[in-house]
């Protein structure tokens, strides 16, 4: 009596939010995020219930046809069904009536059932018929197939709707974006339906006995210069871990595009003058900050000058920042730790980019070998050497202050195996090479002030990843080589020198998931590393040169080579005492031996996250830290062999708060307090010969450091993300015996950042950071004297860190916009930092007998246009 037909014209699903997260690295602090949703499976009717045909359509000898929308629920049954074209005579109500009895195969979105919405019609047509003139048979249908892919990345599009306007025919794309469809010869109006494209049509002509292959780019409905990364939000198991995607990474402005600088946003970092790559964390030293790359420790993760980072932007994944409280799986560290994570070669295809503009070029290149094997490249090189001079004072009273900064860096990576597989291999070289010159001449100094220094670092580590249901193991070994050449001054007065330190080491972690969602973790954690001294420093004679003679000594040469051996043990238990309460207690001992001298280290640590309710999270952690002092500092000649390791013990308590899906707010109060670090000194020990010796370092250093950290994050969205950090502390410093705390010359009280960034469409984007940091603190100069025998002035200095430099506040913004082709994306970006040319000196440099002095400028108006292309 009835035939029906059913068209997937679209459908609205609503999935639930996915966790994810790549290899062995846990995605951590990343809040729900819109996600795409794939249909993997349509419904397929399994149940007909057959209409009761209208009596009074019968005895008129009426036809109709019934538009519904059906909900089918996601066990398939129909949940509801609405008329939304309504035929009349009864056809309305028998129709509904039917519709409702149908049953359904569940549909899948992302591979689990879920509910779908569909638009069905039921046509009514009358059994008994006057016979009809024999029609000549169709002719075969026509095979009609290809692929769906985006626009500009070509990448495919799963899930979408394909189908012919003319012909009752739909499909939907696999995973790799095909489809076919089989229909008959004549005109074919071929739509694509697909979330987060905009519909494309174009009319084919379907010919009889040929095939028709086709390839369609769709135009994503927002689109800029980077492809966004959409993830889950991966369950937090620290205290406190700052958690961000390639798209916020690429993005920050003043960051030139560069992923890591986007730490210097981040709450409880500190700034650092420029001229140097490292972090200033929660009031410890730079040194103190421990720099990982996929968990395998490297010597900085910054280029000179505080950026870019040492890894390409597309190599880069993630990037995991802890201001404290890290876990035991990272050591060797009593500040924060940076861990940059790097992401796999394409599974399919292959796919590159480069980036063109005034500071330096860089290349990417991916490419799928085969089913499982894929490789990845990346190279960078900078020429800011040539552009910063035109941009720094030469005033012929003061003389030319130039800074000349050059760097390199490349990484390579091999990965065999699919995500899921048993085992997963990964091969992967990195590395980076800075040079930096800080020459002061000219105007009225009298004398030059020179600086060069030169470091550089290769790593070569390996990945194999082993899973097995509730077990894993992750091993990874690495081979590496650090240089560091760092002179002052120039001639035969030149002081310092090199220091390379070949080396190598391997992690390897083995964990297993318990009923209820504990986790058990147990890890070893090795390096060794030689480091070779070849520097020159001041003679260090007992008695002073009498008036007239030669007081420019040169400087002696030491040679040294320090084994630095540290074999460390951790254990984490996760234990999910409740569905809201994790409890996290974990151990590292660590056994180090530095040029032959032991040191041990015990240090327990305890996080606790409580979620309070669906949206607020109470958490806190305490722990205590231990980190080897630097390998020069225990030599028997400058140094002291007996010195122990630098402490720390840290705390942090805290909220989290889910104002809406895409906006929430974190505020932390941490108190940490470092001790027994290592500081040069006066003091004399009797020695075996009975005569006192210098003992040059002691393990006095006494700090602590104390605030409150506030971040309001608006995720990314279609259009927005952005962030406001907020830093209130205090960093304070002394030596055992020695009075009261005094301030850190790093000490910085207030620290705020707003950064914003909005999509306008048709790939234009706006972006600005705004920074306003307290200056440092500074001791002094308030005279000179003149001493005979050096033949020379030496400054007199005021109270020791009684005053305070310059407030620092800088506004940097960036534009970007981009265009789309079939198979390939081109944009343009603006970046300038401190827009408006504030003037903060990060130091000075005093005349001869100090009575005058010139500004060291900082970055000043400096406006970088790039040009980025990627296939």
């Amino acid at each position: 009596m009835a035939a029906a037909m059913l068209l997937a014209l679209g459908l609205l699903v609503h999935p639930a939010p996915v966790s994810a997260y790549e290899g062995e690295v846990e995605r951590r602090d990343k809040p729900p995020e819109p996600h795409v949703p794939v249909l993997t499976k349509p419904p397929q009717l399994l149940r007909f219930v057959e209409a009761t045909y209208p009596e009074e359509a019968i005895k008129d000898g009426l036809t109709g046809e019934v538009v519904l929308q059906v909900d089918i629920a996601a066990d398939g049954s129909v949940a509801d069904a609405q008329v939304t074209g309504g035929a009349g005579h009864g056809f309305d109500e028998a129709a509904l009536a039917a519709v409702k009895q149908f049953g359904f195969s569940p549909a899948e979105i992302d591979g689990a059932p879920a509910p779908v919405r569909i638009e069905y019609r039921y046509h009514f047509v009358l059994k008994e018929k006057p016979p009809e003139p024999e029609q000549p048979k169709p002719p075969p249908p026509v095979t009609f197939h290809g692929r769906i892919i985006e626009r500009g990345s070509r990448t495919p599009i799963a899930g979408a709707s394909v189908s012919c306007k003319e012909r009752d025919e739909a499909a939907v794309t696999d995973a790799d974006g095909a489809f076919e469809l089989r229909a008959p010869a004549g005109p074919c109006t071929a739509t694509v339906i697909s979330y987060g494209h905009q519909t494309f049509t174009r009319l084919e002509q379907l010919e009889e006995g040929k095939v028709l292959e086709v390839t369609y780019h769709l135009m994503p409905t927002n689109f800029g210069l980077y492809s966004t990364v959409v993830r889950g939000e991966r369950e937090k198991r620290e205290a406190v871990v700052r958690s961000m995607e390639r798209e916020e990474l690429q993005k920050v402005p003043g960051s030139f595009g560069d992923p890591i600088r986007a730490i210097q946003n981040m709450p409880g970092v500190a700034r650092m003058p420029y001229g140097a790559g490292f972090l200033l964390v929660r009031g410890a030293l730079p040194q103190e900050t421990g720099a990982y790359m996929d968990s395998v420790e490297i010597p900085l993760l910054f280029h000179l000058l505080g950026g870019p980072s040492v890894v390409n932007p597309e190599f880069l994944d993630k990037l995991d920042f802890f201001p404290g409280g890290f876990g035991p799986g990272y050591g060797r560290a009593i500040g924060g730790i940076v861990d940059a994570g790097t992401r796999r070669g394409t599974p399919t295809d292959y796919h590159g980019s480069f980036k063109i503009d005034f500071l330096d070029s860089a290349a990417f290149a991916e490419a799928a070998v085969s089913e499982k094997l894929s490789v990845a490249f990346a190279g960078r090189r900078s020429y800011i050497d040539l552009l910063l001079p035109h941009f720094l004072p030469n005033d012929p009273r003061t003389g030319a202050i130039s800074v000349l900064p050059r760097y390199w860096d490349y990484q390579a990576r091999l990965d065999y195996g699919q995500k899921g597989d048993k085992n997963v291999f990964t091969l992967m070289a990195f590395g980076s090479d800075d040079n930096l010159a800080v020459v002061a001449s000219g105007g009225q100094r009298d004398r030059e002030f020179a600086l060069s220094s030169h470091t550089n670092f290769h790593r070569l580590r390996a990945n194999w990843l082993w899973h097995d249901g509730a077990w894993s193991n992750l091993f990874a070994p690495y081979l590496g080589r650090d240089a560091t050449d760092t002179t002052f001054g120039s001639g035969d007065a030149a002081l310092g020198g090199n220091v390379i330190q070949p080396g190598g080491g391997l992690r390897d972690e083995l964990a297993v998931e318990l009923d209820g969602g504990s986790k058990i973790r147990l890890g070893a954690d090795w390096a060794l590393f030689q480091s070779q001294f070849n520097i020159m420093v001041p003679q260090l004679g007992e008695y002073r040169r009498f008036p007239g003679s030669d007081s420019n000594a040169p400087p002696e040469k030491v040679q040294r080579s320090v084994d630095d051996f540290d074999f460390g043990f951790y254990l984490t238990f996760e234990a999910r005492l409740t569905p809201s309460l994790l409890l996290i207690p974990g151990l590292r001992l660590d056994q180090i031996r530095l040029g032959g001298h032991p040191k041990s280290a015990t240090d327990p640590r305890l996080t606790v996250r409580w979620g309070v309710t669906e949206a607020t999270t109470l958490k806190g952690a305490v722990g205590h830290y231990s980190q080897a002092p630097q390998a020069f500092y225990l030599d028997s000649q400058f140094g002291n062999p007996d010195l122990e390791l630098n402490k720390a013990f840290q705390s942090s308590l805290g909220v989290e708060h889910k104002i809406t899906p895409a906006i929430s707010v974190d505020v932390t109060g941490f108190y940490n307090r470092r001790y027994d670090i290592a500081v040069a000194t006066g003091k004399t020990v009797t020695g075996d010969d009975g005569l006192p010796h210098p003992l040059r370092y002691v393990n006095d250093g006494l700090g602590r450091a104390y605030g409150v950290e506030l971040m309001l994050r608006h995720e990314i969205t279609a259009n927005f993300f952005g962030w406001l950090s907020y830093t209130l502390s205090r960093s304070e410093q002394r030596n055992r015996g020695g009075g009261d705390y005094q301030l850190s010359p790093y000490d910085q009280p207030h620290i705020l950042t707003l950064v914003a960034q909005y999509k306008m469409g048709n790939g234009w984007e706006f972006g600005g950071r705004f920074r306003l940091v307290s200056g440092m603190p500074s001791t002094p100069i308030v005279g000179s004297t003149y001493d005979a025998d050096r033949q020379g002035y030496s400054a007199i200095g005021g109270e020791v860190l009684s005053t305070r430099e310059p407030t620092f506040h800088q506004l940097d913004l960036r534009v970007d916009k981009g265009w789309l082709f079939n198979d390939w994306k081109l944009g343009v970006y603006l970046d300038v930092q401190n827009v408006y040319n504030a003037n903060n000196p990060e130091g000075y440099q005093w005349d001869y007998r100090y009575r005058t002095r010139s500004e060291i400028p900082g970055i000043p108006f400096l406006p970088t246009l790039g040009i980025k292309g990627s296939f």
